[in-house]
């Protein structure tokens, strides 16, 4: 089967995942989250029909480097999808605006059936690339050290990128465009060190499962975390002014590659060294 039709079957999972969720929700009658003023279910609907073959093919390099077990990898792709389409990006809604009047778990349980369709087309449709590298055995004090500099990192990271796009997108902040708000420093700081765990936990499992290279891990999971984290929301998000789609999206796109070109260093082994490395035990980091 080509690699095209795949995809377009990919989309169609989590397409089916999110009618399948509102049914489910309309049934057990759980509270719908809200949209921003002038947006209506319609086009809500109609952007995401749009967005989701941006979702599915930025996951597909990805999911074609992975291996180990269907199980394995569809429960590491659907942990980073989650993490970060809907738990990370709802408390970065949650704080930078107005418009959501529920709470982040209830908003969460609604991608739930989404993110977990499109992980299981993923997995059953690309084959296992063969036994994953793992990850390197290390002392308590070397998963301390490194798990510290992720921790840390991750708002490091945020902020340098952040302030380059800072001079054109603070302006719509300020002026409470689309429901849009600038919190104080001390919030976005502590918002940054929580959201840094929630990655770092969701990525261990990938870099654990990852077959190739290095460098194909670093392209491939590139590619993936800005697809969820930026580009698969903004080319939704028609309410807001084109600089900050524009604008979020290279920042998210440049952060995300130098994140995951972090963790790749820290935590995952060259291929040539491996025949000298003990690789972790993937089955406890990728059930994570």
């Amino acid at each position: 089967m080509k690699t095209v039709v795949k995809v377009v079957l990919c989309v169609v999972a989590y397409i089916v995942g999110v009618m399948l969720m509102g049914m489910i929700a309309g049934a057990l009658h759980l509270p719908s989250p809200t949209a921003p003023a002038g947006v209506t279910q319609q086009s809500a609907f109609i952007g995401m029909l749009f967005a989701t073959p941006l979702l599915a093919a930025g996951l597909t390099p990805l999911a074609m480097g992975l291996g180990g077990s269907r199980l394995k990898r569809t429960g590491a792709i659907m942990l980073l999808i989650f993490v970060a389409l809907a738990v990370n990006t709802m408390i970065e809604a949650k704080v930078f605006s107005t418009f959501l009047t529920i709470s982040v778990p209830m908003i969460c349980l609604h991608y739930v059936l989404p993110c977990l369709s499109l992980a299981l087309a993923l997995a059953l449709l690309f084959k296992s690339s063969g036994d994953p590298i793992g990850l390197l055995s290390f002392t308590p004090i070397q998963w301390a050290w490194r798990i510290a500099v992720a921790w840390l990192a991750f708002p490091v990271i945020y902020f340098v990128f952040g302030m380059c796009v800072a001079p054109f997108v603070t302006d719509a902040y300020l002026a409470g465009v689309a429901s849009l708000r600038l919190p104080p420093m001390s919030v976005i700081i502590k918002t940054q060190l929580l959201r840094s765990p929630l990655f770092l936990l969701s990525s261990l499992p990938i870099v654990a499962l990852w077959r190739g290279s290095r460098t194909r891990l670093i392209v491939a999971f590139g590619i993936a975390e800005a697809v969820i984290v930026g580009i698969f929301g903004l080319s939704q998000a028609t309410w807001l002014p084109t600089v900050l789609r524009i604008g979020h999206s290279i920042e998210i796109t440049f952060d995300s590659f130098a994140y995951v070109a972090l963790l790749v260093w820290l935590f995952a082994p060259q291929k040539q060294n491996m025949p000298a490395a003990t690789p972790v035990n993937t089955h406890v980091l990728a059930a994570s």
